[in-house]
């Protein structure tokens, strides 16, 4: 668990409006990740955000950063006020990392950063990794190649 909390799985109990916000959320940020954007294939277009697809995708990153961003904050009261011994991820980052800034980001970006990246990425399918990994393949000939002739070198031919 990222935060100590539960949002996905099949418990009866996360029916609250936090969750299904979530869940909404982050179903946003699968179909913007999947869908074609215009821009990519004309940099033209880049100027203006003719789909509304940048905007959304800017949304959907203010709402995740603001959900963990409490989490953080949440966090950060507990273990000023109350020691405790249960840890989640959050709770190791914050400890883990100086009050110091890193590379001009403070700690509570990092962790920020960190641990949106992970629900996002945790979120993902292996057949959806499996597609972009083929498509990236095919789209660099040389990588393509390069993964040939190792699979012939090490599983072979037969």
């Amino acid at each position: 668990m990222i935060a100590g909390k539960r949002y996905f799985g099949n418990s009866k109990d996360r029916d609250d409006e936090e969750t299904k916000h979530i869940a909404k959320t982050n179903r946003d940020f699968m179909y913007l990740a999947a869908a074609p954007v215009l821009s990519d294939l004309i940099p033209l277009l880049r100027w203006g955000d003719l789909q509304g697809q940048l905007e959304s995708m800017k949304s959907i990153a203010r709402e995740f950063g603001d959900l963990v961003g409490s989490w953080i904050e949440e966090h950060m009261r507990r273990l000023k006020s109350e020691p405790s011994n249960e840890t989640d991820f959050i709770d190791v980052m914050l400890s883990v990392i100086e009050e110091d800034n890193l590379f001009g980001h403070t700690r509570e970006q990092i962790v920020r950063a960190t641990a949106v990246n992970l629900i996002l990425a945790g979120s993902d399918s292996t057949s959806t990794n499996s597609t972009w990994h083929l498509s990236l393949l095919l789209n660099h000939k040389h990588a393509l190649r390069r993964a040939q002739e190792e699979l012939d070198l090490k599983v072979g031919r037969d």
